[in-house]
């Protein structure tokens, strides 16, 4: 999911994922959320330079080909779906928290 939403995003910081997911910053940054997938080289992470305790994760060459690869199976329409019961389940989630 979280490659999915770099993919749409353009890339996010780990505030806007820790938003998307309903849990701190800090748990984006730390975590085997975003450590599994930059040792698997499928996201980077960069230092903004205006503030370098600021961090965006950006999907890498492999990152961009595994989301191509793993979307690619699916027609237009089932996207649309997808996308849909995601923002569903992420509004659901953001009410429970």
């Amino acid at each position: 999911m979280l490659l999915l939403q770099l993919k749409i995003n353009g890339g996010m910081k780990a505030t806007e994922i820790a938003g998307f997911f309903s849990v701190t910053p800090g748990a984006v940054t730390s975590t085997s959320m975003c450590d599994k997938l930059e040792k698997l080289d499928l996201i980077q992470r960069v230092r903004e330079s205006e503030d370098r305790r600021v961090v965006k994760m950006n999907l890498t060459e492999n990152g961009e080909k595994k989301v191509h690869d793993l979307f690619l199976k699916f027609s237009q329409e089932k996207l649309a779906d997808i996308v849909e019961v995601l923002t569903n389940v992420n509004k659901l989630m953001s009410k429970i928290f």
